[in-house]
C-alpha cells in the first residue's frame, strides 16, 4: 500500500514529511497485512485486543501505521510480534517490515535545532539559566532514581536480594509452683510429733522452641526466551510489573504473595518463586496464562 493510499483510508495523521512518514510507511505495510489476516479470519478488534492484552486504540493505531500514536520503537516491534504470532504470521518478517523504518524517538531531532556555537550576542544570564535548569534536571533524575520502587529489576546480570529472617524471642521460662507442706497422718495411740514436711515441687516446664519467622517479603523471578506481555500484582495491591518484554530479558520482584501474573505469551516464561521453580504449563490457555503464586489454593 502506498503511503497516499494508507493516508486515504485510515486519515491524515498530522505527520511531517521526512522520517515520520517513511515510519509510518514501514508501520503501515505491516498493519494493514495484520488487519487483512484478522478479518479474513474473522476476527474483531475487542477480541484480539482482549487475547494480546492491549488497549483497542493501540490495535487501531498499529494497523493503520499511526506511528505518532505508538509509544515507540521498541514497543512497536513488540506488538507486532505479538499479533503476528496470533494470527500465524511469519513474526520476524513483520517485525523487520516495521521496525526497518522505525527510528527511536530520542533520535530525532528538530530541523530548527542549532547544535553549533552559540550566537553572538547571548549574554552570560542566559547560559546561567540554562546552566541552573540542567542541574535542576539532574537533580530530578536523581531523586527518582533513589525514590523509585525497588521491586523490578530489569537487568540481566541482576543478582536477587537476600531474604532478611526476624528472630522470635524465647518464651519466658515456666516457674516452678511454690512448695506446700503435707502434713502426716495421726495414727491411733501414737505419740504426736512435728509434722513432715514434703517438697512437691515439679520440674519446670521445657519453654517453646523459638521459630525464625520469614520476611513476608518473597522473591520471584522471570526469564524470557521471547516476547511477552507481563503483569504482577502482590497481595497488597502493589503493580510490580506492567511492561512488554522482549526475548532475552528477565526481571527480578520482591513482594507479599500470593502475586497476581498475568503472561501474554506463557511458553517463553521461565518462574522461579523463592529460588524454587514453578510450573505454569497447567494454567496456559491459547499461549496465555493467569497465575497465582505462593498460595496453597491457586
Amino acid at each position: 500500500m502506498s503511503g497516499d493510499d494508507a493516508g486515504e483510508k485510515y486519515g491524515d495523521t498530522g505527520a511531517e514529511p521526512g522520517t515520520d512518514t517513511v515510519a509510518q510507511q514501514g508501520v503501515a505495510a505491516a498493519g494493514q497485512r495484520l488487519r487483512s489476516e484478522r478479518e479474513a479470519r474473522g476476527l474483531s478488534l475487542t477480541e484480539v485486543s482482549t487475547q494480546l492484552h492491549l488497549d483497542p486504540r493501540l490495535v487501531t493505531a498499529l494497523e493503520a501505521g499511526e506511528d505518532n500514536r505508538l509509544p515507540g520503537a521498541t514497543y512497536i516491534t513488540g506488538y507486532v510480534r505479538a499479533y503476528a504470532r496470533l494470527l500465524k504470521l511469519d513474526e520476524d518478517e513483520l517485525a523487520a517490515m516495521a521496525g526497518s523504518s522505525v527510528a527511536p524517538r530520542s533520535e530525532l531531532l528538530p530541523e530548527n535545532v542549532d547544535l553549533g556555537r552559540p550566537r553572538r550576542g547571548v549574554g552570560l544570564a542566559a547560559w546561567l539559566v540554562v546552566a541552573v535548569l540542567l542541574v535542576t534536571a539532574g537533580g530530578a533524575g536523581w531523586w527518582w532514581f533513589q525514590s523509585r520502587p525497588a521491586g523490578v529489576v530489569l537487568s540481566p546480570a541482576a543478582t536477587r536480594d537476600a531474604l532478611s529472617v526476624t528472630d522470635t524471642p524465647a518464651a519466658p521460662a515456666v516457674m516452678a509452683p511454690e512448695t506446700t507442706e503435707a502434713a502426716a497422718p495421726a495414727t491411733p495411740g501414737s505419740i504426736p510429733g512435728p509434722r513432715a514436711a514434703t517438697d512437691e515441687a515439679s520440674s519446670p516446664a521445657p519453654p517453646p522452641e523459638a521459630t525464625p519467622v520469614p520476611s513476608s517479603r518473597i522473591p520471584l523471578e522471570l526469564r524470557f526466551t521471547d516476547d511477552s506481555w507481563l503483569e504482577v500484582t502482590d497481595a497488597s495491591g502493589a503493580v510490580l510489573a506492567y511492561a512488554m518484554m522482549e526475548a532475552g530479558s528477565q526481571v527480578e520482584l520482591q513482594g507479599i504473595p500470593p502475586f497476581e501474573v498475568l503472561l501474554g505469551y506463557a511458553p517463553g516464561v521461565a518462574i522461579t518463586y523463592n529460588g524454587q521453580p514453578f510450573d505454569s504449563a497447567p494454567f496456559i490457555r491459547g499461549d496465555v496464562a493467569r497465575l497465582r503464586i505462593g498460595d496453597a489454593t491457586p
